[in-house]
């Protein structure tokens, strides 16, 4: 009824096709999931990123980003191969998926860079969340060798107020992290 009523007497459609909810569902994942990871598409973050830090300055609530990057993953590529590096990437997106809260948004930001938006959450509930995420894959267990993870946080604020500067300031911690060492979580300084 809904069909006919956009397609005919409204005019919105144009040759409307019914699918299967089954494969309505396969079609709205694969474009906005990585295969790999089945972590949000980076097209899909940078969206609900702008949509979550305009809810956080019209209701007041808090918002943390976490940015991780896989240490040393080209040392994976090159030494186990690329298919060894898919596992890798499916067992961490799987991993972040089953720690996050249903409210948390995780995506593949690029390469072997990911990203957690966390609405609704302090400094110091991101740090416990990122540090859960970062020891859970420092005890994956590959082939004949582990992988570690380094995770940068920042979060909206006063002078952290846009998609940009809150990706800015994560990435800046997470430098840091790699800086310090790898295999640690870094919070912004703005966020102290």
């Amino acid at each position: 009824a809904t069909m006919d009523y956009l397609s005919n007497i409204k005019d919105k459609l144009f040759a409307p096709v019914s699918i299967e909810e089954e494969k309505s569902e396969f079609v709205s994942n694969t474009t906005t999931k990585d295969e790999l990871t089945g972590l949000y598409l980076r097209d899909v973050f940078d969206v609900v990123l702008r949509q979550k830090i305009e809810e956080s300055k019209r209701n007041n609530i808090q918002l943390s980003l976490l940015m991780m990057d896989i240490d040393d993953f080209k040392i994976v590529n090159d030494s186990y191969g690329h298919q060894s590096g898919d596992n890798v990437l499916k067992k961490i997106g799987n991993t972040i998926n089953s720690l996050l809260r249903k409210m948390d948004f995780a995506a593949r930001y690029g390469g072997e860079e990911l990203a957690v938006i966390m609405p609704d959450a302090n400094r110091e509930q991101a740090f416990k969340a990122a540090e859960r995420i970062r020891k859970a894959i420092s005890q994956l267990k590959f082939e004949d060798f582990s992988v570690t993870i380094s995770i940068g946080i920042s979060g909206f604020g006063r002078d952290i107020n846009t998609s940009e500067k809150i990706l800015k300031a994560a990435d800046n911690a997470l430098y840091e992290a790699k800086d310090k060492g790898k295999n640690r979580v870094i919070m912004n300084k703005e966020m102290d």
